[in-house]
């Protein structure tokens, strides 16, 4: 038996902890960056039948500033979220870091509503196929995300109503989110008797 403290992870190179400056900046800048998305994609109109530019150089910029909008907001967002689970995964008593989570959940949600308008509008631009194509062949972020241009048109036609994947997207959060969450918190915490070698241990299932 060894009295060495347990190892931990190291975690000071991503934010040096959950009550840090930098973690709260980087949680208001997420929030700051989807509100900015949602400020794009509204005026903008991307939505399903939404206004498609005529132009191939005006179609490419709308779609390459919602693509640089929500890499940026998406790369932040699930960088949060991997920072806060690694606390969750590893400390199931950690209130604060559930907390946190669940903050970022909806966070989430947010980019799935999100992408789901871009996604409804992808199906209105692949409505005219000629366009979008010479649209992809303009240098720029477009071009650069074409296979997923073109996946996000194709999937658009498997879409429900934009209100429907909305609440799929909400209640996603009091569903399996939920009991993959309750599922995690019991089976780490629940203990057993387990008899090893003749002798009756307390262990974690």
């Amino acid at each position: 038996m060894t009295s060495e403290p347990l190892p931990h992870w190291d975690l000071s190179n991503v934010y040096p902890g959950l009550e840090s400056n930098a973690f709260q900046q980087a949680m208001d800048e997420a929030r700051n960056l989807l509100d900015e998305l949602d400020v794009y994609l509204a005026k903008a109109d991307l939505a399903r039948d939404g206004l498609v530019p005529a132009e191939a150089e005006a179609l490419a910029s709308t779609m390459g500033g919602y693509l640089e909008r929500m890499n940026r907001a998406a790369s932040l967002v699930w960088t949060l979220r991997s920072y806060i689970y690694s606390f969750v995964a590893t400390d199931s008593y950690n209130t604060e870091a559930r907390r946190l989570m669940s903050v970022l959940e909806s966070m989430q949600v947010r980019l799935a509503k999100q992408d789901v308008l871009f996604t409804g509008w992808m199906g209105t631009v692949a409505r005219q196929p000629v366009a979008l194509e010479a649209a992809l062949a303009v240098p720029g972020p477009a071009a650069e995300h074409a296979f997923y241009l073109r996946e996000a048109a194709r999937q658009s036609r498997y879409l429900m109503t934009t209100e429907e994947e909305s609440l799929a997207a909400e209640l996603s959060l009091s569903g399996a989110n939920a009991w993959g969450k309750l599922q995690g918190v019991v089976a780490s915490q629940l203990k057993v008797a387990f008899e090893r070698q003749g002798k009756t241990e307390v262990l974690p299932i």
